[in-house]
């Protein structure tokens, strides 16, 4: 038997709730612009009795919202959907594009029949919503703006389309706005890596193993769920392998193609006085273009093609061509959107 031995009891999340009035007194995260968080559903706020949304995100682009019912004078809360099993959950959300054929739930709609139209209330300023004014302690919205507080609020939703990024229902899932729920499959799935860390590597293994060898027996009251688990943290630690290692590589073509500090401080100072001098001169206007020129291409980076990345994964010592070279230049790999890894610098010294 393995030296550890966990019998686990998980309490799963069933959703996150956010009052709406931000003079509220319960806990919340620091810049969170509305009130308190909640781990279970309420209709109105135990501390200030304004009305408490649901928040959910967009699977695509990760913008958080709050879901809200117009009714005409007021914004209510949606009702709580009915509970989805956790592991079909956890499946769908890691392999959408596999088109298993399952009949996907909506986890961010409401079940039932609502009387309103479903808006979503952004938590940040939003140059794609409209300010709608909203007394924030009661959801009343008022005829006049002077009279409410600015909340940037989604077109009435038909579609369940994401108002941030566009992100619309597909053949593979019934809408990307997901509630936030994490059950056994999430905890599990993020405490089983730490768990191995612990463990020691195998001491006498011929071949490369995964984790070095490291065991770990898991199982579950759902069969099928034990089995979707362990396609999916099998995926889980593949992707994060991949992408460290894409990371990296990225670092090492921006720190061998950067420019050098001191020759920028040059260019730069060189292009300040050939713009002083082009102003009486205006022969030295190419000159100047020329100088400008050169600071762009030597500050450039260029991106790393899908080709070589590929070619340079298969040569890691985690990757062998055996095993990610044939699936990667199949045809299938070749028609991604996938054409290039590039990269956008936060800062710049």
């Amino acid at each position: 038997m393995l030296p550890l031995r966990v019998h686990e009891f998980v309490r799963s999340v069933p959703g996150l709730w956010s009052c709406l009035n931000p003079a509220c007194g319960v806990d919340r995260p620091q810049d969170w612009p509305f009130g308190g968080i909640f781990f279970e559903q309420h209709r109105s706020c135990p501390d200030c009795k304004a009305p408490v949304f649901e928040i959910i995100s967009c699977h695509e682009c990760g913008e958080p919202w709050l879901n809200a019912f117009d009714h005409g004078d007021r914004l209510l809360p949606g009702e709580l959907a009915d509970d989805e099993d956790e592991f079909a959950q956890a499946s769908d959300r890691e392999d959408e594009a596999a088109g298993s054929g399952d009949e996907e739930i909506n986890i961010a709609q409401p079940a039932g029949i609502l009387v309103g139209t479903r808006r979503l209330l952004a938590t940040r300023p939003l140059e794609t919503l409209r300010q709608h004014a909203v007394d924030l302690a009661t959801g009343v919205l008022p005829e006049r703006r002077s009279l409410g507080s600015l909340v940037g609020m989604s077109d009435p939703l038909s579609a369940a389309a994401c108002p941030y990024c566009r992100a619309s229902p597909n053949e593979n899932r019934a809408s990307p706005l997901r509630s936030f729920r994490f059950g056994a499959p999430f905890l599990i799935q993020n405490a089983v890596p730490t768990v191995l860390e612990g463990v020691s590597p195998a001491a006498n293994h011929t071949v490369v193993a995964p984790a070095e060898g490291r065991q770990l027996l898991s199982f579950t009251d759902s069969r099928q769920g034990t089995a979707r688990f362990a396609a999916s943290i099998e995926t889980m630690s593949e992707r994060g392998a991949v992408r460290a290692l894409v990371y990296h590589m990225v670092q090492r073509r921006m720190s061998s193609s950067a420019l050098d500090a001191d020759a920028r401080h040059e260019l730069e100072a060189r292009i300040e006085k050939l713009t002083e001098f082009a102003k009486q001169e205006p022969l030295l206007e190419a000159s100047l273009a020329e100088a400008r020129a050169q600071l762009g291409r030597l500050g450039k980076v260029e991106p790393i093609a899908w080709g070589d990345a590929v070619q340079a994964l298969t040569r890691t010592s985690l990757i062998s061509a055996r095993q990610l070279g044939s699936a990667l230049s199949s045809p299938k790999a070749r028609s991604s959107a996938i054409t290039a890894f590039d990269f956008v610098p936060v800062a710049r010294a």
